[in-house]
């Protein structure tokens, strides 16, 4: 009976111990999901400058994209590629903008847009 007892108290420490680690797990994750979108949120205004300028020079939405995709940090950078790449196979812009859903409010993509409609 002893010996069930320490095996049961045993089993909820360690069911104690994996919980905690799984709620840190998760509030690291947490905070690295907040920490990107700051980052992303950040970013935008000098996509939508550098966006605009390689326009102004003369290149197309989709080589623009992806020519400052690589400038830009790994949050928003996946999304600008993915949105070049859907230009590149034939998508509507408002299509591949919406690369940047979940990674950027959508009212913070508004400015992208209104730059290529100008």
């Amino acid at each position: 009976m002893t010996t069930l007892l320490a095996l049961a108290a045993a089993t909820a420490l360690a069911a104690a111990v994996l919980d905690r680690r799984s709620i840190d797990a998760i509030k690291r994750k947490l905070r690295a999901l907040r920490r990107n979108a700051r980052e992303a949120r950040a970013a935008l205004p000098a996509l939508v400058d550098a966006v605009a300028a390689a326009l102004a020079s003369g290149l197309s939405l989709p080589v623009a994209l992806a020519e400052v995709a690589p400038t830009l940090p790994e949050s928003l950078a996946r999304p600008t590629r993915r949105a070049a790449a859907a230009l590149t196979l034939g998508a509507p812009v408002g299509v591949a903008l919406a690369a940047y859903t979940g990674t950027v409010p959508e009212e913070d993509v508004a400015p992208l847009a209104r730059r290529r409609a100008a």
